[in-house]
């Protein structure tokens, strides 16, 4: 600042924190704060930093589908310098293995959690149980997945004896409900 900043306590918030565009651990990043002086009163300073730790990530070993789940010969961990507050790469393989990729991932990138979503409890395809529940009346019978989906998620189901679709939310692993 072409000003003097004034006595007082030097702040540095983490929103004020611009995250690097490279996870290039020498990248400088810019970081606004104040001065904290007087009756509550804040003085806008700016700093510039390099931000470094050695952590992990996942890497790809081979190339990952879209809408295949990741397995674990298909990834490994390395180590790495890198911006300290960069939480973008998948750090353990819990993270990764089992996961689906939403893009597809080449072989030699670092995953990035962004890019995976949790793999279908069930399928499109798959046969599912359904529980129904209207009042005291309680019916189980198998149905056949017409669209995949998460457990939370409603999903299209078949009947298989009478050929008609409903909707029902997904339980479990090959498991539905209607309510």
């Amino acid at each position: 600042s072409p000003e003097i900043a004034p006595q007082g306590r030097v702040v540095f918030e983490r929103m004020g924190l611009q995250l690097p565009a490279t996870s290039d651990p020498q990248a400088e990043v810019v970081w606004r704060g104040y001065v904290l002086y007087g009756n509550n009163r804040r003085f806008p300073i700016t700093g510039r930093a390099r931000i470094t730790t050695t952590t992990t990530r996942v890497v790809a070993v081979a190339d990952l589908s879209t809408g295949a789940p990741v397995r674990q010969d298909q990834v490994r961990l390395e180590t790495f310098d890198t911006f300290a507050l960069d939480d973008r790469p998948a750090r353990n393989l819990d993270e990764v293995v089992g996961f689906v990729p939403r893009m597809q991932i080449r072989s030699g990138a670092t995953v990035l959690r962004s890019q995976l979503g949790r793999a279908p409890e069930v399928a499109r395809g798959d046969v599912v149980k359904v529980e129904v529940t209207a009042g005291g009346a309680h019916l189980l019978f198998e149905g056949r997945a017409e669209t995949d989906g998460v457990e939370g998620k409603t999903i299209l189901v078949k009947n298989l004896t009478s050929g008609k679709d409903f909707r029902a939310q997904v339980t479990g692993k090959g498991k539905v409900s209607v309510q």
